[in-house]
Formats: C-alpha cells, structure tokens, sequence
C-alpha cells in the first residue's frame, strides 16, 4: 500500500488542474489538517487546497523527487528534492528538504510540516553579477554560493 507521503509526491508532479488538488487533498488530508512550512501555517482542507493552489499558480513546473521515507504508526517522514520552475526565473532552482507528517489510525494526514531553507531558495532564485559577489566580504560571498 502506498503511503499518503508517496500519493502526494507523485501527485505533486502532475497537479494540472482545481479539481485534481482539491481531490488529492481531500483525499490524503484530515479536515482539521494543519500544514506549515517556513512560509506559512494553514489549517482545514480549504486552506490547504489554497496553498497548493498557490504554490502551482507561482511555480507552474514542479516537481519532487522522494529520497527516503521512515514510517512509524503514525508518522511518516521523508527527505526529497523539489524543483521550481517559475516565468519569474530563468532557470529551474532545486532545493533539498524534509517532510513530517503526523497521521491517524487511517493513514489520514493531521499534520504536515515541511522543512527546508528558504535561504537556500534566495541564493538559487537571485543571481547577483560576478562582479558585484567579489567585491562583497568573504562571510557574505560565502552565503551567497
């Protein structure tokens, strides 16, 4: 049987339409389900169809790719690479990150948070000229390669 983990990584590669969301969440999430990550905390399945709404409508190109998942009776935790490709940005940004998800006796995800560096997303996104990244101190390069 595949975990609510798998059906959301590989729906989250071909979330095309309202409906399709709006199915996979309320299929895998609780009502009173909360999601959280460093951008944001919502809770209900509308909010949370919200949210993927969103993050679909910013980054039309999305996909993810799980690394591993550990699961308990009633947790489930991934780590996976997901990549952003956006008409905001030239390039495609891939960050790493790691997932927790708390479920009930039905495999019904309560809880979702999402951790990843949001820094690591910046320095991806924003491409600064050469020119300008040497003249900056050495801490500051360093943050920004």
């Amino acid at each position: 049987m595949r975990s609510p983990m798998q059906v959301m990584m590989d729906n989250l590669n071909q979330l095309e339409s309202d409906q399709a969301l709006e199915e996979m969440v309320f299929e895998l999430y609780a009502p009173d389900a909360t999601f959280e990550d460093p951008l944001q905390r919502v809770r209900g399945r509308k909010a949370i169809v919200g949210m993927y709404h969103d993050l679909v409508k910013i980054f039309p190109e999305l996909s993810a790719v799980m690394k591993r998942e550990v699961r308990t009776e009633h947790a489930h935790v991934a780590e996976w690479d997901m990549t952003f490709k956006s008409k905001f940005w030239p390039k495609a940004i891939t960050i790493s990150g790691t997932t927790w998800l708390e479920v009930d006796h039905k495999g019904m995800i309560l809880a979702h948070k999402d951790y990843w560096d949001l820094w690591q997303f910046v320095r991806r996104a924003v491409t600064l000229p050469e020119a300008l990244v040497e003249r900056l101190p050495e801490p500051l390069r360093h943050l920004l390669t």
